[in-house]
Order: C-alpha cells, then structure tokens, then sequence
C-alpha cells in the first residue's frame, strides 16, 4: 500500500524544467543581457569613504582603528596574520582552492544547465569576465589610493 502524498509541501511541488528547458531559458537569457555586458562595472558616481563610514557604524569601536590601520598599510589583506605579501604563492594556492570550491559548488546548482546556456561555448563570457575583473582591480585600487589620501598616508 502506497501512501498517500498530500499536505501543503507536496501540493505545492512542482517538476523541475527538463535540461533542454533550462538550456533554452539560459540561451533566452543571453538573448536579453549579451555576455559581453558581463564586463560593465556599474558606472556612475559613489562616495567611497561614506560606504565606509556606514559600515563602521555597525562594527566594534575598539576594532575600527584596527581595519583603518590595515586598510591604509596595504590593498588586499586575505587571511588574518598573513601581512599580505605571498612571496611563497599562498595566495595563488588560496585562490585555486577558493575557485575550485565555487566551481564545484555552481556546478551542482539545480540551475547549472541554464547558466551552461547562458554562458554558451567559446571566449565570450571569459573574455568578459577578465575584463571586469581587471577594471575592477583599478577601481579598488583607485580606493585604496583614495582611503589612504584621506587618512594622511603617504
């Protein structure tokens, strides 16, 4: 005797897409925002130190002066204690096992067959991607040099 699946979860599901349905709506998606779009950061202006103010509002007082100190000595800091300078290729390990995480988690998304869609065969995307990733790196530069000009630091 088989029993009966009724109540409030099982009335609600429903089947997920087929593979082909959910390549098909990623290739839609493409359709509507082109991967070369992937490279845009968003434009416009932005007050830097008054995004940091707002984000001091809600931390430790005592640990503020802290992330001021260290913020202002280098640009990327990636692991508590490590002073940031990698000679060894720590960083490079980190950010392997970092991207190797991420990758392995989006690939066991339920949506991994639209994004596959979306981001289609060929250097589109990539080539996308590297763009943003290194107009991003100037713009976080550019705040760092902004952050230490405001707090005195050579």
């Amino acid at each position: 005797m088989t029993p009966e699946r009724s109540g409030p979860v099982a009335d609600a599901w429903v089947a997920p897409p087929s593979l082909a349905a959910q390549l098909e709506a990623g290739r839609a998606a493409r359709a509507e925002v082109p991967r070369e779009r992937l490279a845009n950061l968003p434009s416009g202006a932005r007050d830097l130190m008054a995004i940091l103010d707002a984000q001091d509002a809600s931390r430790v007082v005592e640990l503020v002066t802290i992330r001021t100190e260290r913020m202002a000595a280098e640009p990327v800091r990636v692991l508590p204690g490590d002073g940031g300078a990698h000679e060894d290729g720590s960083f490079v390990w980190y950010a392997q096992a970092c991207a190797a995480t991420l990758a392995r988690a989006h690939g066991q998304s339920p949506t991994a067959p639209m994004v596959s869609g979306y981001l289609g065969g060929g250097r589109v995307a990539g080539e996308a991607i590297l763009k943003w990733s290194h107009a991003y790196a100037a713009l976080s530069h550019a705040d760092w040099e902004l952050f230490r000009r405001h707090h005195g630091v050579a």
